[in-house]
């Protein structure tokens, strides 16, 4: 799959599960209140994330290889935890130190986030098959 449309189909994936994700924040912000964000982030990720392994495991990333099933889910976990970290540094600090709006901050640490996780991603969690 060529370089385009693999970013093509992993940037459809991500709006799929980015919505989950700002939905949620969203509803939650909403509920319990926005004075927890970094809380409000992590919990929204986290139920985005099950989404997007399973996306980019069949759609994204189809040639990697299917042997390494576990290590693909540890690799990601791992990723994932990096980009929670990440996104959520960003947030706190958008969020509390710049006029910027809550959701407006989530947009701009998330979008910094999708570019880091994707480069990471296609390396260490669904690399490409080794050619026989």
């Amino acid at each position: 799959m060529n370089r385009v449309r693999r970013f093509s189909t992993y940037a459809v994936g991500q709006a799929l599960a980015y919505g989950i994700d700002f939905s949620g924040f969203s509803l939650m912000a909403l509920a319990l209140g926005a004075d927890r964000p970094v809380a409000l982030n992590l919990a929204s990720k986290s139920v985005s994330a099950l989404f997007a392994f399973f996306f980019h495991r069949q759609f994204s990333f189809p040639d990697a290889d299917r042997r390494i099933r576990w290590a693909s889910v540890f690799s990601f976990v791992a990723l994932l935890a990096i980009n929670m970290g990440l996104t959520s540094a960003l947030l706190w600090g958008l969020a509390g130190h710049t006029p910027l709006p809550l959701l407006a901050a989530k947009f701009l640490a998330d979008m910094i986030g999708v570019l880091v996780t994707f480069a990471l991603m296609r390396t260490f969690v669904f690399p490409k098959t080794a050619a026989p």
